[in-house]
């Protein structure tokens, strides 16, 4: 595998160096300027809550852009709180805590994120296949995998609803 690793915060870059074989760029994921289709996965983790709307979009589209057709985009981010006792308990205390340590625009940005659906209400909008791989975290946490499908896959579904 090649591996390369994108984070505007070094100590996080850090962190991924100890991997081997993994290029890493210390970028904005907004003004990220790969070509397209140049990887056949793209990770994204804890990286859509704490941004602005706006940058949100413009980070998935970035992303979304960068899967070849056949891939995936897997995105790991805070969902809706879990129905259990002690999920309930995370989503809706010590999360917000350590979200608000995190500083006040941060908070804003989780706040709204959450406000929103969280995970589940900004992947609505897509029409690819959506799998969810795992939850964490007494369920506060999701990890999903969205299959960019190939056009020959699309023309086939299109076919098929057809009949």
């Amino acid at each position: 595998m090649q591996l390369v690793g994108v984070d505007l915060s070094q100590p996080m870059l850090n962190e991924a160096s100890y991997t081997k074989n993994i290029q890493l760029f210390q970028l904005d994921a907004t003004e990220m300027e790969f070509p397209p289709y140049s990887f056949d996965a793209v990770l994204l983790t804890f990286a859509l809550h704490e941004k602005n709307a706006f940058d949100r979009e413009v980070i998935i589209n970035n992303c979304w852009n960068l899967v070849r057709p056949g891939g995936h985009l897997i995105i790991g981010d805070y969902c809706q709180p879990g129905s259990t006792v002690k999920g309930g308990i995370f989503s809706r205390s010590l999360i917000p805590l350590i979200e608000r340590i995190a500083g006040i625009n941060h908070y804003h940005c989780y706040k709204n994120w959450m406000d929103n659906g969280a995970l589940q209400g900004f992947l609505l909008r897509f029409h690819q296949r959506i799998d969810i791989i795992s939850t964490h975290f007494f369920e506060s946490v999701m990890l999903c995998s969205i299959t960019k499908e190939s056009e020959i896959n699309k023309a086939y579904n299109s076919i098929n609803l057809l009949e």
